[in-house]
């Protein structure tokens, strides 16, 4: 009975030792292969690699930091007018309170 279950076995007891149990990443790995140029690339691809597609990117940077730059400025334009229209209307109000309490203000001093 023993016998049989040698012969039994054997073929995998030889297929399995001929191949290790694990195999480990010292071996050699395959080199990458590039494709080869004979390929026609896309024409979508090449709308944005080459010269038109740059150039549309390029000038649609432009001009957003064109607009950031001028919108900035607009603020700060605006930013000082309203500043100059509270400032104006406080000192007139103050103004008015002195007439109407009878003290002088700084500036009358």
């Amino acid at each position: 009975m023993f016998a049989l279950r040698a012969l039994r076995l054997a073929p995998f007891r030889l297929a399995h030792r001929s191949q290790p149990l694990r195999r480990y990443a010292t071996g050699q790995q395959p080199q990458y292969q590039a494709p080869t140029s004979a390929s026609k690339p896309s024409p979508h691809r090449e709308f944005y690699r080459g010269g038109l597609g740059r150039a549309v990117a390029f000038n649609f940077l432009v001009a957003m930091a064109t607009f950031q730059v001028i919108y900035w400025g607009w603020l700060k334009l605006e930013s000082l007018e309203v500043k100059e229209e509270r400032t104006s209307e406080i000192e007139r109000l103050e103004g008015e309170v002195g007439r109407l309490t009878g003290v002088k203000t700084e500036k009358e001093r």
